[in-house]
């Protein structure tokens, strides 16, 4: 099918998390859960992940070729937080750290910082000088207790953030477009 759920089969991956870290499009970019991640029943959003901070994560394939967007791309999730942060917590990161093939440096992530604000997060190569990396900041704060609907958005040569449907902030970037 050409759709998943009424959404573009463009989509690069889809993890519903219904007791498992399949992919949901076409693309089976299966994921591995790691530690002691699992999945528990919320009564307003069904089964979720659940993390408990100390190296729980769900490894996702490798990205060599690369496989991340490169054009206009959105990353979104839904994230819960049991405690107040002390330390980053990264909620999606798609290869933004090195990679092992220098060539291969770009990524994204979508993270909560150790003050507690929302970050949306781009490294587009491995030369600062050439590709510096973009760093969009929340003005909220992300308390525990509370669900958050966080998308990350690069739109030509900008980057903005949402936070449960209102955008929060944006940023003209300073790097070349993602093409």
């Amino acid at each position: 099918s050409d759709e998943v759920c009424g959404l573009d089969a463009g989509l690069i991956a889809w993890y519903e998390f219904e007791n498992n870290v399949e992919d949901s499009t076409e693309n089976l970019r299966h994921g591995i859960l790691e530690e002691d991640a699992s999945f528990v029943d919320d009564l307003e959003r069904g089964l979720v992940a659940s993390f408990d901070g100390d190296l729980d994560r769900i490894i996702l394939p490798n990205n060599e070729p690369v496989w991340l967007p490169n054009n206009d791309f959105s990353l979104s999730t839904w994230v819960y937080f049991n405690d107040d942060n002390a330390e980053t917590d990264y909620i999606l990161d798609m290869n933004h750290a090195d990679s092992g093939t220098p060539s291969n440096n770009i990524g994204y992530a979508l993270r909560r910082n150790n003050t507690g604000n929302a970050e949306f997060y781009m490294t587009l190569g491995d030369d600062a000088n050439s590709y510096p990396d973009e760093n969009l900041i929340s003005d909220t704060i992300l308390i525990s207790g509370n669900w958050y609907h966080l998308v990350g958005v690069r739109d030509g040569i900008s980057q903005k953030l949402y936070i449960n449907g209102v955008l929060d902030k944006s940023q003209a970037c300073e790097s070349y477009a993602v093409d």
